[in-house]
């Protein structure tokens, strides 16, 4: 067979038009850029107006765009992924820990939940208890320390200022032991 780009003979697959990995490079950076592209449609996409798919907005974007903005393409990829939650191969219940330590569950029709669907168990145990959404200002304090150990009995509702109180009297009894232990 001879190669496309330099010409050679060369012993390859059948259908293969290159010698190398390197020949097909040089041919498609001579041959397959720009104008000569056969992809080539006459320069930057213009955007045109479009209808959104998900809330029937028009905007104006390049051709191969379906959605108006970000929270539609969250919809979208809802409504159209089949491998989302429990259909997934890694689901593991909607419960994992975070980085802080404390556990978070899928709940993602709460009015807190973060970007991704998931609350603080302690908080939803919290507001299990006493019936309610917990205010942005009020804390769920762990009593034994273990954010991990969201029993009810171990869960003391506060608020910002009483639970840094808390913490700070906590600290500054702490490093009195340590100079008086010394």
């Amino acid at each position: 067979m001879k190669c496309k780009q330099c010409k050679k003979e060369y012993v390859g697959l059948k259908g293969s038009k290159f010698c190398s990995h390197v020949c097909y490079s040089k041919f498609r950076s001579i041959y397959y850029v720009g104008q000569k592209s056969p992809k080539w449609k006459g320069g930057i996409a213009i955007p045109i107006v479009k209808k959104c798919v998900i809330c029937k907005k028009t905007f104006s974007a390049i051709p191969i765009v379906r959605v108006c903005s970000s929270k539609c393409m969250g919809k979208w990829q809802t409504k159209y992924r089949t491998k989302r939650g429990a259909n997934n191969g890694q689901w593991k219940g909607g419960r994992f820990i975070d980085k802080d330590g404390y556990v978070l569950i899928m709940v993602r029709e709460h009015p807190f939940a973060n970007n991704i669907g998931y609350v603080r168990e302690h908080r939803l145990a919290m507001e299990k208890k006493i019936g309610r959404y917990l205010k942005p200002t009020e804390i769920v304090h762990h009593i034994n320390g273990d954010k991990k150990d969201n029993r009810i009995k171990n869960l003391e509702l506060m608020n910002k200022v009483d639970h840094d109180r808390y913490h700070t009297t906590k600290r500054h009894l702490i490093t009195r032991a340590k100079l008086n232990a010394s």
